[in-house]
């Protein structure tokens, strides 16, 4: 057994939705750490420019960029068009990772906030994933599926103690969601699986919070600090590895223990 190759994701072909900032950006310098080539997007073309040049200057992988608003089911189609003429041959991996946090009560949360919040962090990745299915399909075999991976949060398994009625709401349909779609893509020899990350580093979690409340977070965390960059690039790694093959339907928690607390 060659625990080396096991484990590589050497010149497999990603995307990452969201992938220049926060946890999306995390996920796309593991895996070009790695030696993948990964396509990174989201609407802002100077982020993921910026982005695609420090990534791929790290190397060994590459990272390029695609602009794209994927709520826009056009302008989904002709992203896959794209990658389609770059990756002729299919595409290994999705990640589903685009999202949005909005922190407000009941009484102020606005409809449209609401609504604009599950369509990005839920059914864009049911967008995207039908999308893409031909693209996977085409380097899919038994022994070595493609994989989707949707990317989740805590806040979709345990009520949070900061009120996110959309947020959180769209977070336990995606972990939904994604059951199903494992079930359904299996016959295609597709796997899929969501991560629910905890409290990471990144400025979407420093937005939403003052700075000390910010500052204090790792005290009520098991483990006593936040996540990293290693944390959620290695759980990608081996899910969409040989060596995580075998697992579709699943939650990842990644969490430093923050759901199991009292």
């Amino acid at each position: 057994m060659d625990i080396y190759s096991l484990f590589s994701v050497k010149d497999k072909a990603f995307v990452v939705t969201g992938g220049g900032t926060g946890i999306g950006r995390m996920m796309a310098e593991g895996l070009v750490s790695a030696g993948a080539r990964v396509y990174i997007t989201s609407r802002n073309e100077q982020v993921l420019k910026e982005a695609s040049q420090s990534l791929t200057a790290q190397g060994p992988g590459k990272c390029d960029y695609i602009v794209c608003d994927i709520t826009d089911p056009e302008q989904v189609q002709q992203l896959a068009h794209k990658l389609t003429e770059l990756e002729p041959n299919g595409l290994h991996a999705l990640i589903n990772n685009s999202g949005k946090m909005h922190k407000s009560n009941y009484e102020d949360h606005s409809d449209d906030e609401f609504l604009s919040t599950l369509q990005l962090n839920m059914f864009t990745p049911f967008l995207v994933s039908k999308t893409f299915l031909p693209l996977l399909k085409r380097v899919a075999t038994k022994e070595c599926p493609a994989r989707i991976i949707n990317i989740a949060s805590i806040a979709g398994t345990r009520v949070p103690a900061i009120t996110y009625p959309a947020y959180m709401s769209s977070k336990a349909g995606l972990i939904h969601l994604t059951k199903d779609m494992a079930q359904k893509f299996a016959q295609y020899n597709i796997t899929v699986n969501s991560i629910s990350p905890g409290m990471f580093e990144s400025e979407l979690l420093r937005n939403i919070m003052n700075e000390g409340t910010y500052t204090n977070l790792p005290d009520i965390i098991p483990l006593r600090r936040l996540g990293a960059t290693r944390d959620i690039a290695t759980t990608v790694i081996f899910l969409t590895s040989d060596a995580g093959s075998y697992i579709t339907g699943a939650d990842v928690v990644v969490d430093g223990g923050a759901l199991n607390r009292p």
